[in-house]
């Protein structure tokens, strides 16, 4: 009996601990399983990141990896390996760094022209520069700009993206460029445009010399925003008939003009950047060398807004930006920008929109085509006085229509010919001057036009009338030869 018990005993010890090994083992099993995932779902959560973080750079390694998301080396490697796999990195080589594959989509210039930040104010400076990493426009009030990027980092690409975009809110009358293009390369597409101040600047004491100009214009336009009481240009342009245009002043390579004329140059730019938003007038340099031999520190903390394309060094990058550490020395190129404009904490990673050649040369005054001649319209009966007129005026550049009077429907001829200008006699048949006048003034198409009376008479009434009326300018043809009163045209299409 008490073998019985002690065999049954023995069978019962060995059978549970049997048990206990198949349970321990069910367990063990199913721990490891959760475990596994776990760590999959971890990995699926590196991965994410790692793909995010590798956009910012040109190179990646599984060192690089450890330190960035404090983990083990095998975890980083495993993490490169599913990067190749995807193809966002390239095969080992070595002990180098892999290549990140540029993952990049262009962005396309005029795709940004239909998102609703672009159209929602058809009459601001608003700019789209491009889109970020996540694929979001961006978009900004366009502000004095520095550009600085090595060759071929996409500078002149966005520069016509730029020169495109206002052109395509703006009319000719309401924004003016001056383009310098000293490498007589990149801008010369814009010679003879309606958009033009004047031609296409290609030598460094030329644009020396405009940038004076501009200096003397900013002076101008803040007296007479003194005058009308007018803190700036927008609310000036609300009030006035004779509204004044936007004025960029945009230069391809601004280093050629800095060894020339460093220290006059420097002065002028920064007097536009402190005066020019309120006149609307401003300034876009791009440069290729922002080394401190060419500009000193003092002329880049001038410009609030820029955008950085790829440089060759980080000293240039750090120069540039005013910010220590890697920087526009680690992007690609091709429009691979860090943007920073003054209402942003940081600088932006994007991709500067892109458009080709052919569709510059397609769209350069699309909107207003026709060569950069200002059209004249002259009302003269005496046929042998009109022939002098237009002869001068054509010699002058002048795009010239002639009439011996104006006849009934003129108010339409004017609308369809669209002058910039009229000249115009008093004593006509069928119409004078003062009555041809008041039709014009009457016209809300045709009342901004000036109008510029030409005549031999000369008493007082006549030019109180002609001021009445709304003449810019009453000349007195016996007193001045043409080559004089085509002169006096122009000096008013220049103040226009």
């Amino acid at each position: 009996m008490n073998t019985f018990i002690l065999i049954t005993f023995i069978a019962l010890f060995l059978w549970l601990l049997s048990e206990f090994f198949k349970l321990k083992k069910r367990v063990d099993t199913l721990s490891n399983k959760t475990t596994s995932e776990e760590r999959a779902t971890d990995l699926d959560e590196l991965f994410q990141q790692a793909k995010e973080y590798i956009k910012t750079k040109n190179t990646i390694s599984a060192t690089l990896l450890q330190r960035k998301f404090l983990i083990g080396y095998a975890t980083s490697a495993r993490l490169l390996e599913k990067l190749e796999e995807e193809g966002l990195v390239g095969p080992a080589s070595g002990v180098s760094p892999r290549q990140v594959i540029d993952q990049r989509q262009m962005v396309f210039l005029k795709d940004l022209w239909k998102e609703k930040e672009f159209n929602k104010n058809q009459k601001d400076l608003i700019t789209p520069f491009g889109k970020d990493l996540s694929g979001k426009a961006v978009f900004g009030k366009l502000f004095h700009l520095l550009m600085a990027g090595a060759t071929n980092s996409g500078k002149t690409v966005f520069l016509h993206s730029l020169i495109q975009s206002l052109m395509q809110k703006f009319t000719s009358e309401e924004l003016k460029f001056v383009l310098v293009d000293h490498k007589r390369v990149e801008l010369l597409f814009y010679e003879d445009n309606p958009y033009l101040l004047r031609p296409v600047i290609i030598e460094t004491k030329d644009t020396l010399e405009v940038s004076k100009e501009l200096v003397k214009e900013i002076e101008k336009r803040f007296e007479l925003l003194t005058k009308n009481k007018e803190r700036d240009i927008e609310s000036y342009n609300k009030k006035a008939e004779v509204k004044m245009p936007y004025i960029i002043f945009v230069i391809d390579e601004v280093s050629d003009v800095m060894f020339v004329a460093r220290k006059e140059f420097e002065k002028n730019i920064k007097r536009i950047v402190q005066l020019g938003k309120a006149a609307g007038i401003y300034v876009v340099l791009s440069t290729s060398a922002p080394r401190k031999d060419v500009y000193s520190l003092a002329f880049m903390s001038n410009f609030v807004d820029k955008l950085i394309f790829s440089l060759i060094t980080q000293e240039d990058s750090e120069r540039v930006l005013g910010l220590t550490g890697p920087g526009a020395e680690m992007l690609s190129d091709r429009g691979d920008a860090l943007l920073w404009l003054h209402d942003m904490p940081k600088p932006l990673r994007i991709q500067t929109p892109f458009i080709s050649d052919q569709e510059v040369w397609e769209d350069v005054g699309k909107k207003e085509k026709g060569k950069n001649k200002p059209k004249i319209a002259v009302f003269d009966d005496e046929l042998m006085v009109q022939r002098i007129y237009v002869n001068k005026y054509k010699e002058n550049n002048f795009e010239v229509i002639a009439f011996d009077y104006p006849p009934d429907n003129v108010i339409d001829i004017i609308v369809q010919e669209k002058p910039d200008i009229i000249h115009t006699d008093i004593v006509m048949p069928h119409m004078d001057g003062f009555t041809f006048l008041q039709r014009l003034k009457a016209d809300e198409r045709t009342k901004n036009i000036p109008v510029v009376i030409v005549s031999n008479l000369a008493q007082d009434s006549d030019f109180e009338e002609g001021r009445k009326l709304g003449a810019i300018k009453y000349l007195i043809a016996s007193n001045l030869n043409p080559s004089q009163i085509v002169q006096e045209c122009l000096d008013v299409l220049k103040n226009k």
